[in-house]
């Protein structure tokens, strides 16, 4: 028994080193392994107005790019990206103008904080100009660059028109004119840009095709009339004439008068007296609907003036003429039609 006794402590002895043993192994077992060391980091960043870029775009100095769709927050952000300096770009949506470039060093293991991008909106420009004279242009096409069509209609007064808010850009400017004036050439590649925004074109002159407007009334024998179309105007040889229809509903007849002034006596405001000269005559012509007519005349050549016309505003550039005119004609056939007497005549006219 005594025997027995060092045998069974070194046994226990033994089996528990072995345990412990056992135990340490698995233990040691069971750690894990260290993580390997990050080779790589990341650029994160916001842009403001978060819908003013399409796309942010990180280059590093190998001028390797990357790109990045903002989210709907604004927010971007740039994943396993080797360590080193990157310059950061923006693409600008239409209406914004394109931000600073941004300078960002990558460390590996951390993302690198590009803050709060703020994009600025494009500044708004305006086109402006004057119609000279001031009835020439009835409207002011303004065509974009994507062929969007904005009208104005120039002053009545100043003949002045403006496009204002304007997207910066090219633009053509085109113009409809009106009745009695040459066409217009096209005014293309107008640039508005962030240096020059409001642009101001030179005066539009526009080009009488010489067929009179305006107005021209008179009374004869008593019934007043106000043309309702006109024609002939001054000459290139330098004649001052006047041709006004008037269809009266009153009589169911056309009235035509015709006023001349020879360009040797014609001279501007003043007064051109009738009957005794061939260098200012009168005519007037009534056509009845059954198409008879009845002619009648001032002298060229009579001892003793009839009437007078008498211009008291003048211009050449543009060709205006304002003025009064009076007389007594006498029938084509002598004395088988009675004289013709025209009073109270006035005319207001640009050619």
């Amino acid at each position: 028994m005594t025997n027995l006794l060092p045998t069974l402590r070194f046994a226990l002895l033994a089996a528990a080193s072995s345990l412990l043993f056992t135990t340490a192994s698995c233990s040691k077992k069971e750690e894990p392994a260290p993580a390997p060391a990050p080779t790589t980091g990341g650029i994160e960043g916001t842009i403001s107005p978060a819908t003013a870029v399409t796309t942010v775009t990180a280059t590093n100095t190998g001028n390797v790019t990357f790109l990045q769709t903002p989210a709907a927050s604004g927010a971007f952000t740039f994943a396993n990206l080797l360590p080193g300096s990157y310059t950061l770009t923006c693409t600008p949506k239409a209406g914004f103008l394109a931000p600073d470039v941004r300078y960002v060093t990558v460390v590996a293991g951390q993302v690198a904080p590009a803050g709060t991008i703020a994009v600025a909106a494009e500044p708004l420009g305006s086109l402006a100009g004057v119609i000279d004279p001031v009835d020439a242009v009835t409207r002011v096409e303004l065509v974009s660059g994507t062929g969007t069509v904005t009208p104005a209609v120039p002053n009545a007064a100043t003949g002045t028109f403006r496009f204002e808010n304007l997207g910066l850009g090219t633009y053509t400017v085109r113009f409809v004119v009106a009745p009695g004036f040459y066409p217009v050439s096209d005014i293309t590649g107008v640039q508005l840009s962030s240096r020059n925004p409001d642009v101001n074109l030179y005066p539009i002159n526009v080009q009488s095709d010489g067929t009179p407007r305006g107005t021209v009334s008179w009374t004869a024998n008593g019934v007043a009339y106000t043309s309702t179309s006109l024609n002939r105007g001054p000459t290139s040889s330098g004649d001052f004439g006047i041709l006004a229809n008037s269809l009266s509903s009153t009589t169911g007849t056309n009235e035509e008068l015709v006023l001349r002034v020879s360009y040797a006596v014609f001279n501007g405001i003043g007064t051109y007296p009738l009957g005794v000269s061939y260098y200012a005559v009168a005519q007037y012509t009534r056509a009845f609907s059954s198409g008879s007519t009845l002619r009648y005349f001032t002298p060229g050549n009579g001892a003793t003036v009839t009437g007078n016309i008498v211009v008291t505003g003048y211009t050449s550039s543009p060709r205006t003429a304002v003025g009064t005119f009076a007389f007594v004609a006498t029938g084509q056939n002598g004395g088988s039609n009675p004289p013709l007497t025209v009073t109270n005549g006035s005319f207001n006219l640009r050619f």
